[in-house]
């Protein structure tokens, strides 16, 4: 209409009346509208919300020739789009990348998503910290740490900043690849300010790398970082914190150690969760000290922590273990009457258990027991 009656429109009221029709559902009536435009009012503002629109749709012809007429295309006709703008220095702005990016990973196309990215660096778009993040991710999933190092020579040549989520997608594959000493460094590069790089560390990152350092035997280093922690305005340790290190020490048999920080934590009045309950149990049991894991239960619940399925499964194990096959059965009544589902891992426990050691009166009530309602 206002084409037909040579009515001037200037580029802030197109670009605001094809943002309005595109969230209003009129992404059909929005790409005519664009495409209806004069070239010297298709800005970068509208152009990249058409972009946003056509991966909301999936649905594009071409948009650069004003022929959109709407049909299914794939992501690399996507991504070609992307390309075509770039090459007349339009780019996508960071959320419209980071969604076409986390796309791409998410169907298993990061070649074609390290392409995108690569190009619109390549033709001097500016590139955020959240679209390579994206990508930093999806290459930490498949181990590919050497292209994982690439991006990030690349972000730095290219003066992008990593941000704090950068670091903790760094740490977190490293740590789960049991490279600690090389996750050591990205958090000491973090929280050091190397090369104008700073980013403080969260709560998150912290529990992190004190798993890694546990899970590969260096505890002491993981108490150390957690004192870190303290020092640091802001961030504190939590429940999940002395998890991770209660656990730690137990699995090395220090279950001292791992009770001394049970105490510091109900002296701090960090809360306790059943992960608390599971891992101090875990340790003693271990270590045979049964006796000590039931009362310990016991007191537990009476002050409202109840356990689940795992605190069960614990318990009756290690009863099994030590032919207690009658403890173990009255664990598996009280398990069964507190609504915890059981599964096979404890009805094999219970059999073997009887098969090893059987106990008169112990017999027929695994038998009538292995008829009740379970999840196996």
């Amino acid at each position: 209409m206002v084409k037909d009656r040579n009515v001037l429109i200037s580029p802030k009221a197109a670009g605001l009346l094809v943002q309005s029709m595109g969230r209003a559902g009129m992404e059909e009536e929005a790409l005519i509208v664009f495409n209806e435009l004069k070239s010297g009012l298709k800005t970068t503002r509208i152009r990249n919300v058409v972009i946003g629109m056509l991966l909301k749709m999936g649905r594009v012809d071409d948009a650069l020739k004003g022929e959109i007429r709407g049909r299914s295309v794939s992501e690399e006709e996507i991504a070609e789009l992307v390309s075509k703008f770039g090459g007349r220095r339009v780019f996508p702005n960071s959320m419209v990348l980071t969604k076409l990016v986390s796309g791409l990973c998410r169907n298993k196309k990061v070649g074609l998503a390290w392409d995108v990215l690569h190009d619109i660096m390549k033709k001097g778009g500016a590139v955020e910290a959240a679209p390579c993040n994206a990508l930093l991710s999806a290459l930490g999933r498949g181990n590919e740490f050497k292209r994982m190092r690439e991006l990030m020579a690349k972000t730095e040549e290219m003066g992008i900043k990593p941000n704090v989520i950068t670091f903790g997608i760094l740490i977190n594959r490293l740590c789960k690849s049991r490279r600690i000493g090389a996750a050591v460094e990205v958090f000491e590069k973090m929280s050091g300010g190397v090369k104008g790089v700073s980013a403080e560390p969260d709560v998150v990152i912290y529990n992190t790398l004190i798993d890694g350092l546990c899970k590969v035997g260096r505890q002491e280093e993981g108490l150390h970082l957690m004192e870190k922690m303290r020092s640091q305005s802001g961030c504190a340790p939590n429940t999940v914190t002395y998890n991770i290190l209660i656990d730690g020490f137990n699995k090395v048999g220090d279950i001292e150690k791992g009770r001394e920080l049970f105490d510091k934590m109900k002296e701090e009045g960090i809360p306790m969760n059943v992960s608390t309950l599971n891992t101090v149990l875990d340790g003693l049991s271990r270590r045979g000290r049964l006796n000590t894991a039931l009362e310990f239960f016991n007191e537990m619940e009476r002050k409202g922590l109840k356990g689940n399925a795992v605190t069960y499964t614990i318990l009756i194990t290690s009863f099994c273990n030590v032919t207690n096959i009658c403890k173990a059965m009255e664990l598996f009544d009280q398990m069964f009457s507190s609504g915890c589902p059981t599964d096979a891992k404890v009805y094999y426990c219970l059999i073997s258990g009887l098969s090893q050691a059987p106990t008169e009166g112990c017999d027929s009530r695994i038998v009538r027991c292995s008829g009740r309602k379970h999840k196996c």
